[in-house]
């Protein structure tokens, strides 16, 4: 029976040995399902932000261009202000010069 008790033995460190590594394996695809969520979680939270983001440079750059066409348009007027200013200034210096 020495024969039979130690392949009994054997055959349950065997069965132990299996359902350890099974339970090793079935541990690694959870942490590595978790691993996974985590990143993805991750990545959404960073799309989120660069979407916000996104939003608040377009609307900058709205305001800025909004800005330089103002600018643009007071300095042409200005630029005609100017003109005009000078032109009186040149006829009227003229009758003086005759």
């Amino acid at each position: 029976m020495d024969a039979d008790e130690a392949a009994a033995a054997h055959a349950d460190k065997a069965h132990a040995d299996a359902d350890a590594s099974h339970e090793n394996g079935t541990d690694e695809y959870a942490d590595l399902a978790n691993s996974i969520t985590s990143m993805m979680r991750d990545e959404v939270a960073s799309r989120e932000r660069l979407t916000r983001r996104v939003a608040e440079l377009e609307q900058a750059l709205s305001s800025a261009k909004k800005e330089m066409d103002d600018l643009r348009k007071r300095n042409s007027q200005l630029t005609a202000r100017l003109q005009q200013q000078q032109q009186q200034a040149s006829n009227s210096a003229q009758p003086a010069a005759r």
